[in-house]
C-alpha cells in the first residue's frame, strides 16, 4: 500500500540531558506515524532505542517491539499495532520478565518472532513464537514440534501466507574442524556442541 515502517530518531530533552532516541515509525506517504509515542522517563533516559517497527502486512498491520520497565529492569515488548484503529496491543508472551520482539506479520494476521523463555538473569535461552492476532493465540513453537524433534527453535524471523516459518534451530551435533572435518577430544570421540540451522517450518493440522 506504498507505506513503510522502520526506525527513526527524536531529540530528547530532560532538564540539562540531551539526547537522541531511535522510535519506530511508519511512513504514509508525507506523513510520519509514532506508534509508541509515550515511553517511560526511565527508559527514554536509559535506553538508545525506545521502540521499533519490523514488518506491515497487506491490512496495514505493523509489528515490532517498545522497550518497558519491567520489575526494575529493561525489557523488549512486542507489539501489534493496527493502523486503521490507531491501536497498539502488547500481547502476553512467555513470562511477565521475558523479552519478546516480533519480526514478521503475514496477511492473515500471524506474528511470529522471539522471546526468553529463561528467568535466569544471565544467559537466558530464547524460544520462537507464533501469535495470532484475530484469535490471540499465543504460543511457544516448541509446543508445536514433533516430540521426537532433534531442533530447538530459537528464532522465528519470517512467515508467509501459507503459514510456513522460516526459523533459526540450535541442535546437538558433532563439531568441525576449519576444514570440515569432525573434531575429536584426546580418547578419539566426537565432540559434541551446540549447531545452528536454518529451518522452515511446515503447518499441519494439531500441530
Amino acid at each position: 500500500n506504498g507505506i513503510a515502517v522502520g526506525m527513526s530518531n527524536v531529540l530528547f530533552k530532560d532538564n540539562n540531558f540531551v539526547r537522541r532516541l531511535n522510535y519506530a515509525v511508519i511512513f504514509d506517504g508525507d506523513e510520519l506515524i509514532n506508534p509508541t509515542p509515550d515511553p517511560e522517563r526511565i527508559v527514554k533516559l536509559t535506553a538508545g532505542t525506545v521502540s521499533s517497527a519490523n514488518d506491515i502486512n497487506n491490512n496495514n498491520i505493523v509489528v515490532g517491539f517498545e522497550v518497558k520497565s519491567v520489575n526494575g529492569s529493561k525489557r523488549k515488548k512486542f507489539f501489534v499495532y493496527d493502523m486503521n484503529s490507531e491501536e497498539i496491543t502488547f500481547p502476553e508472551d512467555f513470562f511477565l520478565g521475558s523479552a519478546s520482539e516480533a519480526f514478521d506479520i503475514n496477511n492473515n494476521g500471524q506474528v511470529v518472532g522471539f522471546g526468553e523463555i529463561d528467568a535466569a538473569l544471565t544467559g537466558r535461552r530464547t524460544e520462537g513464537f507464533i501469535y495470532d492476532h484475530n484469535t490471540q493465540e499465543f504460543n511457544g513453537l516448541q509446543a508445536l514440534l514433533g516430540c521426537d524433534s532433534p531442533f530447538s527453535i530459537v528464532q522465528a524471523n519470517s512467515i508467509n501466507d501459507k503459514g510456513e516459518i522460516a526459523a533459526t534451530a540450535l541442535y546437538r551435533g558433532p563439531r568441525k574442524d576449519s576444514r570440515g572435518e569432525i573434531a575429536l577430544d584426546d580418547n578419539g570421540n566426537q565432540i559434541i556442541v551446540d549447531l545452528v540451522k536454518a529451518v522452515k517450518l511446515e503447518p499441519i493440522a494439531g500441530g
